[in-house]
């Protein structure tokens, strides 16, 4: 099995077993010290790479603001199923 597929398999199962909001829970204040320093702005475009459960994905929009764009990228299925 390759290293994407069994990366894949690791984060459905955690997804299936309510690991995402754990996850979330537990980096969300040393993410946030990281993600409130970007310097957004309204109208931005932004790309989270391996987005989880989608929790940055939102905060990042949320924090651009009117007429931004935020788009979510996540190789688990079920970690964006939990995302939408």
């Amino acid at each position: 099995m390759s290293y994407s597929k069994v990366t894949q398999k690791v984060f459905d199962d955690w997804a299936g077993n309510g690991r995402a909001e754990g996850m979330e829970r537990g980096h969300t204040t040393r993410a946030l010290q990281a993600l409130e320093k970007i310097p957004l702005v309204a109208g931005d475009r932004l790309l989270d790479l391996g987005c989880g459960n989608g929790w940055a994905t939102r905060w990042l929009l949320g924090r651009a603001g009117a007429g931004s764009l935020a788009t979510g990228v996540d190789v688990a299925e079920a970690m964006l199923d939990r995302a939408r």
